[in-house]
């Protein structure tokens, strides 16, 4: 997954917008206490050995923020994604397979957009 597939899938839905991302949970972490980001989507495989702490670490900073797991392999993502959403996550997908950059822009958007949309739903109006 690179950060410019995400980036452009996300900035390709009209009221969506990437203001930061992180090569490491720390990064991540320091970079969310400053920018009240409403959505993280986070890499499961840089935090697989404990998930729990890096989601309470998250919900310290923001305790209403969503978190979106993003998965290596559909193999592990069944055990995997039901324990991530049993610990306060919002979502769960398979990383982008293909090795076409657009394919994996459409892939992306074709499965963030209608998360983004339910977490839109669910806000007081602006």
């Amino acid at each position: 997954m690179s950060e410019s597939e995400l980036t452009q899938a996300i900035n390709s839905i009209d009221y969506a917008e990437v203001i930061g991302s992180a090569s490491s949970l720390q990064l991540g972490l320091v970079s969310m206490a400053g920018r009240n980001p409403d959505i993280v989507l986070l890499n499961y495989e840089m935090i697989t050995r404990n998930v729990q702490r890096a989601l309470q670490e998250i919900r310290r900073i923001n305790k209403d923020i969503e978190i979106i797991l993003v998965s290596e392999t559909r193999a592990t993502s069944a055990e995997s994604s039901q324990k991530a959403l049993e610990l306060g996550a919002m979502y769960f997908i398979k990383k982008a397979d293909g090795s076409k950059l657009q394919h994996n822009i459409k892939y992306y958007h074709r499965y963030l957009k209608p998360v983004i949309d339910l977490y839109r739903i669910g806000q007081p109006a602006k």
